[in-house]
C-alpha cells in the first residue's frame, strides 16, 4: 500500500506513461469501462490506495502512444486497444494493484 502523498508524486512525475493495475469492473462487454479512471481518483475512492502495491512492478515493452491524462496508459479508450486483457489477467491475483510502466520511459527515473 502507498500513501496519498506518494501516489500524487508518482502521478506528477510518471503519470504520462505509467499507471496501476486496477480497473473499473467490466459491464456489458470485455472492453467496457477499461478507460474509466475514476477508480484512480483517490480523493473520491479512498479505498483505492489500499489496493495499490508498491512491491510489484510490471514493465511493458514500449508505450504505444503518449497520453496527456495522468495514469491513462494501460487504460486506453481506443477501440483497437487490448488493455482489457491485462485487466482479466490480473483480476483476483496477487498482481492486481501493481505499478505498471513502459520500459521506453523508465530512463527518466
Amino acid at each position: 500500500m502507498i500513501d496519498r502523498e506518494q501516489f500524487e508524486l508518482i502521478g506528477r512525475k510518471h503519470g504520462g506513461y505509467a499507471s496501476w493495475a486496477v480497473w473499473a469492473a467490466a459491464a456489458c462487454s470485455p472492453k467496457s469501462n477499461i478507460d474509466d479512471l475514476s477508480i484512480l481518483d483517490v480523493a473520491a475512492n479512498l479505498t483505492t490506495l489500499q489496493l495499490l502495491r508498491n512491491n510489484i512492478v510490471m514493465v511493458g515493452l514500449n508505450i504505444s502512444r503518449s497520453f496527456a491524462e495522468r495514469f491513462r496508459n494501460f487504460h486506453d479508450p481506443s477501440p483497437s486497444a487490448n488493455d482489457f486483457k491485462i485487466r482479466y489477467a490480473f483480476t483476483n491475483t496477487q498482481y492486481y494493484g501493481a505499478y505498471m510502466t513502459d520500459s521506453s520511459r523508465t530512463s527518466k527515473w
